[in-house]
């Protein structure tokens, strides 16, 4: 029997390897490639970063505030609208400051306005509300309806209001108070005319003295010029 170990039959060899699996190599060769790494994985095995996110878009501008409303005017004085003329000047107090609303250029001219109404109003006859110091049968000046002029006369009644009177002429009237005047206030109240020696041209006189039917006189325009004419002679008007 011949030994198998030392059997020295040369020509027995190892069977041949099996075949390698497609794509692969005996050493020295390139591997084959490895496969596809899961999604999200990098070769070390770390998860990717995920993709940077889009920038944020810049926030808008807020929209303008609405403006706000203005306040109401105040509402204007009565009487005015918008675009009237501007009210006179007033004396009365403008709010609580004690101030005028005129200036004190308008204040001297108001002044002196009511000043001058002030004279005026003085020189005026004065009403007798009673009746005054009018008696029945008393000597007067009545006013004319005819001219306005105060003539001679006599106090026939006494009413209210009234007064009814005879002018000299015997012509009868009823007057108020106001327009009948005693012989004395007509001399120290008003203008005399006298007529110039009864020729019918009444001048402006001054009355120097005089009695219960007559008075004495003398011309403004010549006051050396003296005369004495009875009351039906004379005039009077409000100066």
């Amino acid at each position: 029997m011949a030994n198998v170990l030392g059997s020295s039959n040369d020509n027995l060899q190892a069977p041949p390897p099996p075949p390698l699996p497609n794509g692969m190599k005996v050493a020295g060769n390139a591997a084959p490639p490895p496969p596809p790494l899961p999604a999200g994985l990098n070769v070390a095995g770390a998860q990717a970063s995920p993709p940077s996110a889009p920038p944020i878009p810049p926030t808008p501008p807020a929209p303008p505030a609405a403006p706000k409303a203005a306040p109401a005017p105040p509402p204007l004085p009565a009487g005015l609208s918008m675009g009237a003329p501007a009210p006179s000047v007033s004396k009365e107090l403008t709010g609580g400051s004690g101030r005028t609303s005129m200036s004190l250029a308008d204040a001297e001219k108001e002044k002196e306005k009511e000043e001058e109404e002030a004279r005026i109003e003085a020189a005026k006859p004065k009403a007798k509300a009673n009746g005054g110091d009018l008696k029945e049968g008393e000597k007067c000046f009545a006013r004319s309806g005819m001219d306005g002029l105060y003539y001679y006369a006599t106090v026939e009644s006494i009413g209210s209001e009234k007064a009814k009177v005879k002018f000299f002429d015997d012509v009868e009237g009823e007057l108020l108070f106001s327009k009948i005047y005693t012989v004395d206030e007509a001399v120290k109240e008003m203008q005399c005319f006298a007529n110039y020696s009864g020729r019918g041209n009444y001048f402006p006189a001054v009355i120097d003295s005089k009695t219960e039917d007559k008075a004495s006189v003398h011309y403004d325009e010549n006051p050396s010029l003296k005369e004495t004419l009875d009351y039906s002679n004379i005039r009077f008007a409000i100066r």
